[in-house]
């Protein structure tokens, strides 16, 4: 389904209070890593998948060059997509499906995990952040982080780095190791 002109995919926990977790997906994955999470995790939970079509645009908080040579910059628009998230797709979601979600947490790869804990500091829908080989090379978002803080009280917060961020040759993407 469409909300606020993005494709929409919700996997519903058994509970209506069942804990809501957001991952924007680039390729539509979410049913497979729906899958596979339920196959790993004994608690239940609501997955909303959203599909970003503009990922380099939304998953970034501020403009910025493009740092490899395949790559076409960033928009930094990810103020406006947390915006149309938290005031009108999770809203519609928990109508919908009448939830009332014990928490809501946020999850994402790559750009996704960098807009998933900046969205830390841009509201408080979220307790529980999950950001998996996070974009944390981002162009200042350390400095950004440094000098702001959360608008969430954060519960619990994931990262991970995958093996091969501090063996690329890219001296931006590096500097997350």
């Amino acid at each position: 389904m469409k909300v606020d002109g993005r494709e929409i995919t919700v996997f519903q926990g058994e509970y209506k209070t069942s804990p809501l977790i957001v991952l924007n997906t680039v390729q539509g994955e979410g049913e497979e890593i729906h899958k596979i999470t339920k196959g790993l995790s004994a608690s239940d939970f609501t997955l909303l998948s959203v599909q970003i079509d503009d990922w380099n645009s939304a998953m970034t908080p501020w403009r910025a060059e493009a740092v490899a040579s395949w790559d076409s910059g960033y928009e930094g628009k990810a103020d406006e997509y947390i915006e149309s998230l938290t005031q009108r797709i999770i809203p519609e979601v928990i109508v919908r499906y009448s939830l009332c979600p014990s928490f809501i947490a946020i999850a994402g790869y790559s750009l996704g995990g960098l807009f998933a804990l900046y969205s830390m500091y841009r509201t408080d829908i979220f307790t529980r952040f999950a950001s998996v080989s996070g974009s944390l090379w981002y162009p200042g978002f350390a400095e950004y982080t440094e000098k702001n803080i959360p608008s969430a009280s954060p519960a619990r917060i994931y990262i991970s780095l995958g093996n091969k961020e501090a063996k690329t040759g890219n001296r931006i993407m590096k500097t997350v190791a």
